[in-house]
C-alpha cells in the first residue's frame, strides 16, 4: 500500500517537475520530495494524507449534497437573468 501511495505522490510530481523544466533544477527538487518521504514525517504523510483526503472528499460530498437544491435554485435564476437580458439586447 504504501509503495502505491509513494507511485501515486511520484506520478503527481513528475508533472509538477516537467512544467517546471525551464528553472532551476526540477530533477534535484524531485529528488528532495522523494527524500522527503524517506524521513519519519514523510512516512507518517504518506500514511495520513490519503486519509485525510478521503475524509475531505466525504465530507465535501455530503455538504454538496445538502446544498445542490439551494444552488439548482440559484443557478436557475441566474439562467433566467441572462436569456431575458440576451432577448432584451437581441430585440434592440
Amino acid at each position: 500500500m504504501k509503495k502505491l501511495i509513494a507511485i501515486s505522490f511520484a506520478l503527481f510530481l513528475l508533472p509538477l517537475a516537467a512544467q517546471d523544466e525551464k528553472k532551476d533544477a526540477p530533477a534535484a527538487r524531485l529528488l528532495e520530495v522523494t527524500e522527503f518521504y524517506k524521513t519519519p514525517l514523510g512516512k507518517k504523510t504518506l500514511t495520513s494524507l490519503p486519509v485525510i483526503m478521503g475524509e475531505t472528499m466525504k465530507l465535501s460530498s455530503e455538504l454538496a449534497q445538502k446544498h445542490v437544491g439551494s444552488f439548482q435554485e440559484v443557478l436557475g435564476k441566474v439562467l433566467e437573468r441572462k436569456a431575458t437580458k440576451e432577448q432584451k439586447e437581441g430585440g434592440e
